[in-house]
């Protein structure tokens, strides 16, 4: 029996060496995973001013390293205060077509709640969330099973917003809306310089022509 026992502690052991080995390994593979996709989100966010390219890059690799089915980046529109969907990664023309629609305000939704609260919103089982009525408990987020939302701040002014959604059961992981507000971040970069070179082109467009002096022919 005492042979018995000793083996049986050895198996166990083994297994949980095992299996921290393998924690190890994924945490690993992770991390490696999330410094490929900053880099490259840092790439095109220094080297394009394209906003379009720019931010569909960063919610495509937010979509893919968060292991959800899809996800938005959205502007906020300080004039009609709504936010606008800038890019979709995962999504149809018609859903995208109906989240514009929707015209979600500060408060409204966990996007609007991220905004009036400055700090990402997670939700692992959307429709046992009770803060959601009407429309966005149904058709919005029909077969949604979890969501996180993050602001997208600057200077505590509200941005834009970040939102990843999952189709398949189970939550995010606790470590995802840390790993998003780097995402989101970046974005908000992204919008700002976008914005400062719309900003030139329009002053460089206005500006005034120098005025050529004619010199006298003799």
């Amino acid at each position: 029996m005492r042979t018995f026992a000793d083996q049986a502690v050895i198996a166990i052991e083994n297994a949980r060496l095992l299996g921290e080995l393998q924690a190890r390994t994924d945490e690993l593979t992770r991390s490696v995973a999330e410094l490929q996709a900053l880099e490259e989100v840092l790439r095109a966010v220094n080297s394009s001013l394209d906003l379009d390219t720019v931010l569909a890059t960063i919610i495509s690799r937010a979509v893919q390293l968060s292991q959800a089915d899809e996800g938005t980046i959205y502007e906020f529109d300080e004039t009609e205060e709504v936010f606008v969907p800038k890019s979709a990664f995962g999504m149809s023309a018609e859903r995208v077509v109906a989240l514009r629609e929707r015209r979600v305000r500060l408060g409204e939704t966990h996007l609007g709640r991220a905004a009036v609260e400055h700090a990402p919103v997670r939700v692992d089982d959307v429709q046992q969330d009770t803060t959601l009525t009407g429309p966005d408990r149904g058709g919005l987020l029909e077969g949604i099973n979890a969501v996180v939302a993050v602001p997208l701040l600057r200077e505590d002014k509200v941005v834009g917003g970040l939102v990843i959604r999952r189709r398949t059961a189970g939550g995010f992981a606790p470590t995802i809306p840390t790993l998003l507000q780097t995402f989101a971040g970046q974005a908000v970069l992204a919008i700002e310089n976008a914005r400062l070179f719309q900003e030139l082109a329009a002053r460089r467009g206005s500006a005034p022509r120098p005025h050529r002096r004619r010199g006298r022919t003799r």
